[in-house]
């Protein structure tokens, strides 16, 4: 039985960000946010954060050519509890346990954290190929500059016409102390990534993820950028709730405040 919450998304399960600003903020707060950002080292203009640079150096640093698809029909069983019930050939989808780990790289106030899973429900649709993307994202590590931020290991399924199919490689970047969030995996002899197409001040995302890009391999070179300005791969996100259920999978992008994409 399908079950919908109605929970707001919350930073914690990496939905959110601070995408606004007052007009009113005073100088000490502007000096605080300025130092904040610059620690940060906020983020190139490919948009990737320099935690998340650092998280990716825990993982191997040659990353995989696109693989063909030789996974078993298979559904998730990694968690140990589920909730109900799923849609789209998915049985269930995990309740969400806090995992407290150990920072391979510690910072100057922390040495390790708690965090929750991470779990994604996505729409997919590229190639030809319409399906629903089911991520299943589990804290191993931990990296701290300002604060810590989880480097996640990744399970993450495709349903296509109700039939599941395990992704192999996926792997989930939560995008550091900015939360640009990121998924890269491949199917069908083409490598993907699902990320964002509008940032908003200070280069934080908004909203979940609203698109995807195709690449000649993971981490590789981008061939059909559908995260521009208009949105040629759209993608629906969201995230899975500490109960097992989900918010409505609709498309609700909008342009973040201070996008200058969106003058």
């Amino acid at each position: 039985m399908r079950k919908f919450s109605l929970i707001l998304m919350t930073c914690g399960l990496a939905a959110c960000s601070n995408s606004t600003t007052s007009s009113g903020s005073d100088p000490v707060d502007a000096t605080i946010d300025a130092a904040t950002d610059a620690s940060d080292v906020a983020a190139d203009v490919t948009g990737t954060d320099a935690v998340s640079d650092v998280a990716a150096d825990v993982a191997p640093d040659v990353a995989p050519d696109v693989a063909p698809d030789v996974a078993p029909d298979v559904a998730p069983i990694d968690a140990a509890e589920t909730s109900s019930g799923g849609e789209y050939g998915f049985p269930a989808y995990r309740k969400s346990v806090d995992t407290k780990v150990t920072c391979s790289q510690p910072g100057p106030m922390a040495t390790d954290g708690t965090f929750p899973y991470t779990d994604w429900l996505c729409t997919f649709e590229a190639s030809g190929t319409k399906g629903y993307l089911y991520l299943e994202n589990t804290p191993k590590d931990c990296v701290c500059m300002m604060s810590c931020s989880p480097v996640f290991t990744t399970k993450g399924w495709i349903s296509v016409g109700g039939k599941v199919t395990e992704l192999n490689p996926v792997s989930y970047d939560g995008g550091g102390n900015h939360n640009n969030d990121s998924v890269e995996f491949a199917y069908g002899g083409k490598a993907y990534k699902a990320y964002h197409s509008s940032f908003g001040f200070g280069w934080r995302k908004c909203q979940p993820m609203d698109c995807l890009q195709v690449e000649d391999k993971i981490a590789g070179t981008v061939s059909d950028d559908g995260c521009t300005k208009e949105r040629t791969l759209p993608i629906a996100c969201v995230p899975i709730d500490p109960d097992g259920t989900h918010a409505l999978l609709n498309d609700t992008f909008k342009p973040c405040a201070g996008d200058p994409n969106y003058p």
